[in-house]
């Protein structure tokens, strides 16, 4: 068999973004891969190579929209590579019944891990104590100032998800009190505040983990951001856009916060030297679920969905309809 006949026999997966390539080699025999980043111009590439192509793999930042979806007219599934899926319009593709798949709670435990790292991180002045030994300020200057104990903290969690439920699970086992507030109340072990600034002025830490949509855009806004006080530290695993960064960064320069602790920005990547001269803030460049296990784990994943399509089987973790609105991540 010619390679050519080879390529025509095996059905075509669009990739939209280049990050998953370490995934090419489980999937080369199967799939013939059709690379959309490549193309110097979009919609022509999926006008010419759009039709036939059931199946997309997405990170879910990815711009995909009802233009987009037009150009696909037999896609059924877009399998997301991780927990987000925000740049996905979910009311296009419900209207063109497509479904959308994602690592559902693959990777919340690298997400929470993260999550309450950047909490003892913050609290406990771990960067700026390595800071401390390097710059032989121990040896010139003594002892560093005293840090905050974990003892004394009441964690809230906007958005009780798969990672937010998992954030509390390792916060209650420090013995933390845990509080959440989100769009769709329900039955947990924690204490539920019937508004995001009552939740906010109950904390002292607050934990953001809601879905990024365009009802959570600056959910986290400068009265929240007041609620929580000078004494409060914001640590946020969501999105950037959940988050007004603006009333942000004015609250850490003013002192309205006490700190924050960012994995994600508005935009992407973050420039150094919009945060060069914000006191209390540790930075990192969205890292809370890059770890070379969960990589694989959730690119494995969306394969065996993309798989399963094929296969006629069940799909699994797929994205609610009522996720069209308002949701946790």
């Amino acid at each position: 068999m010619s390679r050519n006949t080879a390529l025509a026999s095996r059905p075509r997966l669009l990739i939209v973004h280049p990050y998953v390539a370490h995934l090419y080699g489980h999937m080369a025999e199967d799939f013939d891969i059709i690379r959309y980043w490549e193309a110097d111009d979009g919609p022509a590439f999926l006008q010419r190579e759009g039709k036939g192509i059931r199946a997309l793999l997405s990170l879910g930042i990815e711009q995909i929209d009802d233009p987009f979806l037009a150009q696909l007219p037999d896609l059924e599934l877009i399998a997301v590579v991780g927990a987000g899926y925000d740049g996905i319009d979910l009311s296009a593709t419900y209207q063109r019944g497509i479904l959308v798949t994602n690592a559902g709670d693959l990777h919340a435990a690298d997400n929470a891990d993260y999550a309450v790292g950047l909490m003892i991180a913050a609290r406990r002045q771990i960067v700026a104590a390595d800071g401390w030994v390097r710059s032989n300020r121990w040896f010139n200057e003594g002892r560093m100032p005293l840090s905050r104990s974990l003892r004394s903290c009441r964690a809230g969690i906007v958005g009780l998800g798969n990672i937010g439920g998992a954030v509390a699970s390792r916060l209650t086992a420090f013995g933390i009190p845990v509080a959440w507030w989100g769009p769709r109340p329900r039955k947990t072990p924690y204490r539920y505040f019937d508004t995001l600034l009552a939740l906010a002025e109950w904390s002292d830490t607050l934990f953001v983990s809601v879905r990024a949509h365009d009802d959570t855009r600056a959910l986290i806004d400068a009265g929240v951001i007041h609620a929580l006080g000078p004494e409060g530290l914001l640590i946020n695993i969501s999105r950037g856009s959940v988050v007004d960064q603006a009333a942000l960064i004015d609250a850490l320069r003013s002192g309205k916060l006490g700190q924050a602790a960012l994995d994600v920005f508005e935009p992407e990547p973050a420039e150094a030297d919009q945060w060069k001269h914000v006191p209390n803030a540790l930075l990192s460049p969205h890292m809370a679920g890059a770890t070379e296990d969960g990589r694989n784990a959730l690119g494995m994943a969306a394969i065996e969905n993309i798989r399963r399509l094929y296969r006629g089987e069940r799909l699994v973790n797929i994205i609610p309809t009522d996720h069209i609105a308002l949701g946790g991540a």
